[in-house]
């Protein structure tokens, strides 16, 4: 009930409302194709998956704990799509991380390589890191800085007759 004089608050819910309103609005008039946003709340664990061609990443940020292992597990547990060969994880704006998060990422290497794809750690924060480390697993998950660091392929050279 509002009164003379008095500011009202509007509900949480009115106001965000207003927000998708207005952003549909503006979305439908410039004629877009396609459109991504993510809100990020820093204190809070985000895992966010995007499905690509021949594979998917996989981005975690913030707190990886026990509100986050549901997402999680829907983004490296279920059955990949029949042209997935790479799942890609990229971990390095992960500020803490707990051990049951971390065996997730476990099996989830285990699940990829039993599906015939490959699971790769493209970036991972100190936190997570120290995590693997002390829980036995530093060398569990392949990084994908490690694909560049093996020796340079032969080259074919044509030969002149």
């Amino acid at each position: 009930m509002s009164r003379p004089g008095v500011a009202t608050r509007a509900k949480p819910m009115d106001a965000l409302e207003n927000l998708f309103t207005g952003l549909s609005a503006r979305v439908a008039s410039a004629d877009l194709h396609s459109m991504s946003v993510q809100a990020i709340d820093p204190s809070a664990g985000t895992v966010n998956c995007v499905h690509l061609a021949d594979g998917k990443l996989v981005q975690l940020s913030g707190r990886i704990g026990r509100e986050e292992l549901a997402a999680l597990r829907l983004a490296l547990l279920t059955p990949l799509f029949d042209y997935c060969r790479d799942v890609v994880i990229d971990a390095g704006d992960v500020v803490a991380v707990d051990d049951e998060a971390v065996a997730v990422l476990v099996a989830a290497e285990e699940w990829a390589t039993y599906a015939g794809a490959r699971l790769l750690l493209s970036r991972a924060a100190p936190v997570l890191e120290q995590a693997l480390a002390d829980l036995d697993f530093a060398n569990r998950i392949p990084r994908l800085t490690e694909l560049g660091a093996q020796s340079p392929r032969p080259a074919l050279v044509p030969v002149a007759d």
